[in-house]
């Protein structure tokens, strides 16, 4: 067997011994290794959350009441530590770890594990909504100056040590504390659980995008959408649009006649096209099929030699853009990105006041969900220095880079551009413009150089279903 990663004397009485004080065990030994990651990740924002307790919460709320883990006390490795003597016990001591245990019996059977255990949030997701959790315990004040340490994700880790054979009395006191601090603030964890926002958690399970694993700045942005009620009126949009863009799309670049390779399964195509197991079938079904469209082929692949395409979404995040307009603006860049992402697109998003702010290079993998739905700024503005970077860079990518660049602006009703910039910008490229909630009707100079404009008003940003309806007719046109 291999021999575990090196850690320290303390490091092993800290981390691996204390999950002699653990009442979830996991069955598969990939599920410690989970929960090290997580411990890994949420370790920033909760830095006293002891291993064995952010193992046994995550795992806990991850799988439930699933086959997966066993929600019991290790008496075996408390007896043996005890008859070590690193332990020592008395009713108390007795009397937090049965309270320990009941908390993590409560922690598999609420609403939070239930939906948890469908399975579909990265490990980022997991470190942050730990951090939430956990917060109530009070843990990270308390080991304020402490040294942080990063658990190694080896499996040998849990394979070789016995938690009981590496504690310390040192470590053993301070889990002790530990489980009783938990223990005596048990109801404010499981208030904390049921504060989580589900709709939010269902969108992120939804939409994907955010399994770029061990990324700090990821998990604090995934923090702080948590942590903020704001976020929720763009949860229950997004919830509107996105189940209408989860459809299947076509391969990118197929075509049915016969040059190239075969690229996709298509419902079209040339009878020497034909899938095999189409013949398979008897004559009348045969013909059936045929007369219905029903027949698969091969799609071959294309030799395309069309321009890159880049779609660029630009958001106005200026103090104009507060309330309902940030709500919509917010949803439908979210599901912009989301269908074009679905498309193999090439998106970049960026948000934008006085100044352009960085740039977001989303993909499939990398959706920036968090990032985009709790990005605030409060520089000003000044549309004018905006759109002249805007067009330098857009000029840099047509002409050094040969792309077609499609622009989409979000933003409000009095934005002011001036005219000679925006007609230099639309000779470049192809401007879409969506005006959200315009104070008085739509009149500006620039809005003709558009390829198209959409203006979402008061009364259908009021109506939720008025709301999604002009969300989508911008979708649809994308």
């Amino acid at each position: 067997m291999a021999a575990p990663t090196a850690l320290d004397d303390r490091a092993r009485a800290d981390i691996i011994g204390g999950l002699t004080f653990s009442a979830v065990v996991p069955r598969h030994p990939l599920a410690a290794i989970r929960a090290a990651q997580w411990f890994n990740l949420a370790g920033p924002l909760q830095q006293g959350a002891p291993f064995f307790l952010v193992h046994d919460v995550g795992l806990a709320l991850a799988y439930g009441q699933s086959r997966t883990v066993e929600v019991s006390p290790r008496q075996p490795y408390l007896e043996e530590a005890t008859r070590r003597g690193v332990l020592r016990r008395g009713a108390a001591e007795d009397a937090a770890l049965a309270g320990y245990a009941r908390l993590m019996q409560e922690l598999v059977r609420g609403t939070l594990a239930v939906r948890l255990s469908s399975g579909g949030l990265s490990d980022n997701v997991m470190g942050a909504l730990l951090a939430k959790v956990l917060e109530p315990v009070g843990l990270a004040q308390a080991a304020a100056g402490s040294v942080r340490r990063e658990l190694p994700l080896d499996p040998a880790l849990f394979e070789v040590l016995r938690p009981p054979e590496v504690l310390s009395a040192e470590a053993a006191a301070v889990h002790l504390e530990v489980v009783r601090r938990v223990a005596e603030r048990a109801q404010a964890i499981l208030l904390a659980t049921e504060q989580v926002d589900l709709d939010t958690l269902k969108l992120m399970q939804m939409m994907g995008g955010m399994d770029v694993a061990g990324d700090p700045a990821a998990v604090l942005d995934l923090y702080r959408v948590l942590d903020s009620p704001q976020t929720h009126d763009i949860v229950d949009f997004c919830l509107d649009l996105v189940p209408q863009l989860l459809e299947t799309s076509r391969s990118k670049g197929a075509q049915t006649f016969s040059v190239g390779g075969y690229a996709s399964i298509e419902t079209k195509g040339n009878l020497d096209s034909l899938l095999p197991s189409e013949l398979a079938y008897d004559d009348t079904l045969f013909e059936q099929r045929y007369s219905e469209g029903e027949l698969l082929y091969f799609g071959r692949e294309k030799d395309s030699r069309e321009r890159e395409r880049l779609h660029y979404i630009l958001v106005d995040a200026s103090a104009a853009m507060r309330g309902l307009r940030t709500t919509f603006s917010r949803g439908l860049a979210l599901a912009l990105c989301k269908k074009l992402t679905l498309r193999g697109e090439t998106v970049w998003l960026r948000f934008f006041d006085s100044r352009l702010h960085d740039r977001l290079e989303v993909t499939a993998r990398s959706l920036k969900l968090p990032h985009i739905m709790g990005f605030r700024s409060e520089r000003g503005r000044n549309a004018a220095r905006v759109f002249e970077d805007l067009d330098l860079e857009v000029g840099r990518l047509v002409r050094d880079e040969g792309r077609d660049v499609l622009v989409t602006l979000i933003t409000h009703g009095r934005l002011s551009i001036p005219d000679a910039v925006a007609e230099r910008l639309a000779q470049k490229a192809a401007v879409y413009g969506v005006f959200v909630l315009p104070s008085q009707p739509v009149d500006l100079p620039y809005a003709r150089r558009f390829r198209k404009t959409h203006v979402v008003d008061a009364d259908a940003l009021v109506d939720p279903q008025a709301r999604a309806r002009a969300a989508m007719g911008v979708l649809e046109s994308a």
